[in-house]
């Protein structure tokens, strides 16, 4: 049932969850929430899980993070450029000085958090932002942040749209080393690329794709 229900009150759920587990809401949840985690999962695990499960599902926006020195458990949201007009509600951040967490095969990623409230200007306030694995990505759509490429995606991905993206050479081999068995679409669209790399990226899709799209390669030599 959570799979048809639309993205925006999934994160409803999970903003709520995480201020206020035991009774329902009269208003918008405070930010001054006191449940941890492992709290949440004991009192309404069949609804926590689910929920922040299909929350992050479908994943298309993203930011790197930083601690802000001055607020303990807050962050500093440090991609400016690409987000100075976004509120950062569904964003996948990234805390790249956080040790890395690694899965079954020994690769590692940085953490991944659901933000459920904050901005870039005022940052990501305490408890605003849950941890999920990066297993939980299924839908990744990755729009001119092609810093995300540096590392590892996620893998149990079954639906990649790279769009406006410039890919180089180490871009392209990590891609290609860690496309998951699992993708069955695959979308490039205004990527630019070198035309060796572009070839490479092509052997190394997963035999299971059905659906392959490459539109508007802007391609170099």
């Amino acid at each position: 049932m959570l799979d048809t229900l639309p993205l925006e009150l999934m994160l409803i759920v999970c903003k709520h969850l995480l201020n206020c587990a035991h009774s329902l809401p009269q208003q918008w949840p405070s930010r001054e929430a006191s449940a941890s985690l492992a709290q949440l999962a004991r009192v309404a695990p069949s609804c926590y899980v689910p929920a922040m499960t299909t929350a992050v599902r479908y994943a298309n926006l993203f930011c790197l993070v930083k601690p802000n020195p001055d607020l303990p458990g807050a962050w500093i949201v440090i991609n400016e450029r690409l987000l100075c007009t976004h509120d950062l509600a569904v964003c996948i951040d990234l805390d790249l000085l956080a040790p890395r967490a690694t899965d079954k095969h020994g690769v590692a990623r940085p953490p991944m958090y659901l933000v459920v409230g904050g901005s870039f200007k005022d940052g990501i306030p305490a408890r605003m932002a849950i941890p999920v694995p990066a297993m939980t990505i299924r839908y990744m759509k990755v729009v001119f942040s092609t810093w995300l490429f540096d590392y590892v995606v996620p893998p149990h991905l079954t639906a990649l749209t790279l769009e406006g993206c410039r890919l180089e050479m180490f871009h392209v081999k990590l891609l290609a080393t860690h496309l998951p068995p699992t993708l069955r679409r695959l979308w490039l669209d205004a990527i630019q690329i070198n035309s060796r790399d572009l070839g490479t990226l092509l052997r190394q899709i997963p035999a299971g794709v059905r659906d392959l799209a490459i539109v508007d390669m802007h391609l170099d030599d």
